[in-house]
């Protein structure tokens, strides 16, 4: 009778076992020579000191032209006297942004529409990324929304999150300004590189 009681017990466990939820397995990521991020090839503004808009989901990029380069990628030092007003769109059912441009004074507003660009999902973006730049954008166990800002002068990018109000990247400052409610933010990105030379 025991032995029954265990053949039971045990036949129990095991089903509950095959019931019970498993770890989520491990994505399969890009070659770093097919990282979008590693390779830095394929969009214009690459090792441009500007920034952009990045979806990290698709990786339709969007860049801020608050330094201007002419066709043959210098720096243009000179004022325009000029400011441009934009839509931009990032993929489909991306992320959308409505941009005011002033290259003469260093800033760029931007009034965001996350769109479909909510949460990550880091199978998508590890079709784009290798192993290591997606562990630096979005840590596994770590909810990451789908839109970042990418410093196309070294690849580095910084995914958007609601708690942060503002962060730096390489040479620029970008404030977030987060509604309580809503799908949209409102971006204030200005170039401030370091002031001095010195080590701070």
């Amino acid at each position: 009778m025991e032995r029954r009681i265990s053949a039971i017990l045990l036949a129990l466990c095991l089903l509950a076992a095959c019931g019970a939820e498993r770890p989520e397995p491990s994505v399969l990521c890009a070659a770093t020579a097919d990282c979008v991020l590693c390779k830095g090839a394929g969009m214009w503004a690459w090792g441009q000191n500007n920034v952009g808009l990045i979806s990290l989901n698709t990786f339709d990029m969007v860049p801020i032209e608050i330094n201007r380069y002419d066709s043959g990628g210098e720096l243009i030092e000179e004022n325009t006297g000029t400011f441009q007003i934009r839509h931009i769109q990032g993929g489909e059912e991306g992320f959308s942004a409505s941009v005011i441009e002033e290259p003469d004074f260093g800033y760029a507003t931007l009034t965001v529409t996350l769109g479909e660009d909510g949460a990550m999902d880091r199978g998508k973006a590890a079709a784009f990324l290798c192993e290591n730049c997606l562990e630096d954008i979005a840590p596994e166990g770590e909810e990451t929304l789908r839109l970042g800002v990418i410093d196309f002068a070294t690849g580095k990018v910084e995914a958007f999150d609601r708690k942060i109000r503002g962060f730096g990247a390489g040479d620029f400052r970008i404030h977030c300004d987060w509604p309580e409610e809503g799908e949209k933010v409102e971006l204030l990105i200005f170039y401030a590189p370091l002031r001095y030379e010195n080590e701070a």
